[in-house]
C-alpha cells in the first residue's frame, strides 16, 4: 500500500464530490437541528405540525438519496469493471485505492452523523449511558446504507447501470417479500398475526438481515478491489441477497426481547386474581378471515371479571387456551393469543387511585377489573351445529400483571419540570378555560432498541404513562379527556428516531361524579398538581376457570 498517496487520493475525491457532500452535510445538520431543538412546540398549530412533519420525514429521505448518488460517483471515478479504466495504467496499487475510499467514507460519511447525534443528545440532557448505548445504532444505520450501495457501485461501470440495477434489485426484493407474506397469509394467518405481536423479534430479524448485507457487501467490495473477479463478486452478492431474505422470515433468536419479571408469590398468593365469566352475556361474531379457501370461523367473547387483585395492580390477558366438552365426550379446543390493547384504554380506576395515594379518579371511563375478552374460537359450521348445546368449558388464561407507580409530580405552572434520567418533561403553557384547563407539555426522551419503550412499532403510544390532575385537599383526581391535538411529527418520524423531542396537549374539563359535576375551576386548579403514572410489568400468571352448562349462544 502506498500510504503517501492516500492524502492526495482523498483530497481528489473530496473535490470531485464536494457539491454533493456539502448538500449532504447541510441536510445532516438540518436534521439534527430540527429534532434536537424540538421545533414541534405549540401543537395547537396544525399548519406548523404539517410543515414540521414534512421536513422531518423529507430531510432523512433526501440524505439517503444524496448518499445513493454520491457513492457511485465516488467509486466509479476509478471503475472496477472492464479493462479500459485510466487508473489501471497508473502506478497506484489496488489496495491503496481501496484504503483511500474506506478512509473517505469513514471520515466524511460515517463520523459526522456520529458527532451530530452526540451533540444533539448532550444538548437535550441525555445521560452518558444512553449516549453510549445509542452509538452502535448510529454506526449501524450509516453502514447499513453505505455498504450495499458501495458494493453495487463496485460492480457497475456507470451511474446509469448502477441506477438500473438498483431499481431492479429493489423491485425484486419488494415483490419477493410481498409474495412470501401473501403465501404465509394463505397458509396460516394465525402465524402471521402471532409474528406481528413479536415486535422485538421483527427488529432482531431486521438487524441480523442488515448485518448479513453489510458483511456480504464488504466482502464484495474487497474482492472487487483486490482481485477484480466480477463473477465471484456477483455470486457472493446473490448469496448475500438470499441469506438476508431468508433471515427476515426464519430467524428465531429474539435478542431484543425484554424478559418478563417473575410474579412474586408474596404479592400474588393462591386466592388472588380470580377470574369469573358471565356466561349469560356470551357474544359471538365472525372472525376476520384472511386465508383463501379456509372455513369461516367464529369468535366467542364474554365479560371477564377480575377480583381479589392486589391494590395498585391491574391485569391484562395475553392468551387463552380453552376446551369445551359436550355430552358423549366430544371435545372442542381453542388456543388464542390476545394482542395487547393500548394502555390508554386499560387504566383501572382503583389501581390508579391507589397509586396516587388513595385519591378517587372521578372521570375514568374504564371499569374496575372487567374486560370483554375472547374465550373461544371455532369454525362457523361447528358453531352453528352446537351453539345451543351446553358443555363444560375449561379455560386457562395467561395474564400479565402490571403495577401502577407514580413516576413524578409537576406543580401546575408554566416552566415546572420533571427529570427522570434521560427523560425530561416540562409544562410549557397552562391555558385556563371556562370549565377546566389545557396543558401544553414538552417531552424529551431516548428511543433506543435496547429500551422497553422502543416505539418503532407503536408510534401512537401517547406518553409512556398516564397524566392525572390531582387535588389532594378535595380528594379528587381527573384524567384528561380525549382531544384532536396530537404530535404529528412524533407519529410519522420520531417513532424510529433515537431522540423523541415533542410537545402534546392535555385537556382537563369538568367531570361527572355521583351524578354531580366536579367543577375544574380556578379554585380547584389552585390546589392541583400534575401526576405521571406508569404501568410496570409485575410478572405473568395463569388462572383456570371451569363453567358448567356453557353455551356459545343461548338465543334460539
Amino acid at each position: 500500500m502506498q500510504i503517501t498517496l492516500l492524502p492526495h487520493l482523498i483530497w481528489k475525491d473530496l473535490r470531485h464530490v464536494r457539491l454533493l457532500f456539502g448538500l449532504w452535510l447541510f441536510l445532516l445538520l438540518a436534521q439534527g437541528a430540527l429534532i434536537g431543538s424540538g421545533f414541534s412546540a405549540g401543537p395547537g398549530n396544525l399548519v406548523w405540525q404539517m410543515a414540521y412533519t414534512i421536513l422531518s420525514v423529507g430531510i432523512p429521505l433526501l440524505q439517503a438519496l444524496v448518499i445513493i448518488i454520491l457513492l457511485p460517483i465516488l467509486i466509479q471515478e476509478e471503475p472496477l469493471v472492464g479493462s479500459t479504466a485510466f487508473w489501471f495504467t497508473r502506478p497506484i496499487s489496488r489496495g491503496t485505492v481501496l484504503a483511500a475510499k474506506v478512509v473517505f467514507v469513514a471520515g466524511f460519511l460515517i463520523i459526522p452523523p456520529l458527532v451530530v447525534e452526540i451533540l444533539v443528545f448532550v444538548a437535550n440532557g441525555i445521560e452518558t449511558r444512553d449516549i453510549l448505548r445509542a452509538l452502535p445504532e448510529v454506526l449501524y444505520g450509516s453502514i447499513a446504507l453505505i455498504v450495499p450501495i458501495a458494493a453495487l457501485s463496485a460492480l457497475t461501470r456507470s451511474f446509469a447501470k448502477f441506477a438500473l440495477w438498483l431499481v431492479v434489485i429493489w423491485v425484486s426484493m419488494t415483490m419477493l417479500v410481498l409474495m412470501v407474506q401473501f403465501g404465509r397469509m394463505i397458509l396460516s394467518m394465525d402465524s402471521v398475526m402471532a409474528d406481528s405481536q413479536k415486535v422485538s423479534l421483527a427488529l432482531s430479524r431486521g438487524i441480523v438481515a442488515g448485518l448479513c448485507g453489510i458483511t456480504g457487501g464488504a466482502i464484495v467490495i474487497g474482492v472487487q478491489y483486490l482481485t477484480r473477479k466480477t463473477r465471484v463478486s456477483l455470486i457472493i452478492l446473490i448469496i448475500t441477497y438470499g441469506v438476508s431474505m431468508a433471515v427476515q422470515f426464519l430467524w428465531q433468536h429474539d435478542f431484543f426481547r425484554q424478559p418478563e419479571p417473575t410474579a412474586s408469590p408474596a404479592t400474588f398468593p393462591d386466592g388472588t386474581v380470580i377470574i369469573s365469566l358471565k356466561p349469560e352475556s356470551v357474544w359471538s361474531s365472525d372472525a376476520i378471515q384472511f386465508a383463501i379457501g379456509r372455513e369461516p370461523r367464529t369468535d366467542i367473547r364474554t365479560p371477564l371479571v377480575f377480583s381479589h387483585v392486589p391494590a395498585g395492580y391491574q391485569i391484562e390477558i395475553a392468551g387463552t387456551n380453552s376446551k369445551l366438552t359436550f355430552a358423549g365426550g366430544i371435545t372442542l379446543t381453542s388456543q388464542k393469543s390476545t394482542p395487547p390493547l393500548a394502555m390508554m384504554e386499560q387504566w383501572w380506576p382503583d389501581a390508579l387511585a391507589h397509586a396516587i395515594g388513595d385519591i378517587p379518579v372521578v372521570n375514568s371511563p374504564a371499569t374496575n377489573g372487567q374486560i370483554f375478552g375472547q374465550v373461544f374460537d371455532l369454525d362457523t359450521a361447528t358453531y352453528q351445529q352446537r351453539k345451543l348445546e351446553p358443555g363444560t368449558l375449561q379455560a386457562t388464561f395467561s395474564l400479565n400483571a402490571k403495577k401502577l407507580e407514580v413516576l413524578g409530580r409537576l406543580p401546575l405552572r408554566e416552566g415546572s419540570r420533571l427529570d427522570i434520567g434521560s427523560r425530561h418533561i416540562e409544562i410549557t403553557s397552562v391555558l385556563k378555560q371556562t370549565a377546566g384547563c389545557r396543558l401544553i407539555l414538552r417531552e424529551r426522551k431516548v428511543n433506543l432498541w435496547s429500551s422497553r419503550s422502543y416505539q418503532q412499532f407503536a408510534p401512537l403510544a401517547a406518553s409512556g404513562g398516564v397524566y392525572l390532575l390531582v387535588n389532594r385537599q378535595r380528594n379528587q383526581s381527573i384524567l384528561p379527556v380525549k382531544n384532536l391535538y396530537f404530535d404529528m411529527a412524533s407519529t410519522f418520524l420520531q417513532a424510529s428516531s433515537r431522540l423523541i423531542n415533542r410537545s402534546f396537549v392535555l385537556d382537563f374539563n369538568g367531570a361527572l361524579h355521583d351524578k354531580e359535576v366536579v367543577g375544574v375551576d380556578a379554585d380547584w386548579l389552585a390546589g392541583a398538581e400534575l401526576v405521571l403514572v406508569e404501568a410496570r410489568p409485575a410478572g405473568t400468571l395463569q388462572r383456570e376457570v371451569t363453567i358448567s352448562n356453557f353455551m356459545f349462544n343461548k338465543k334460539k
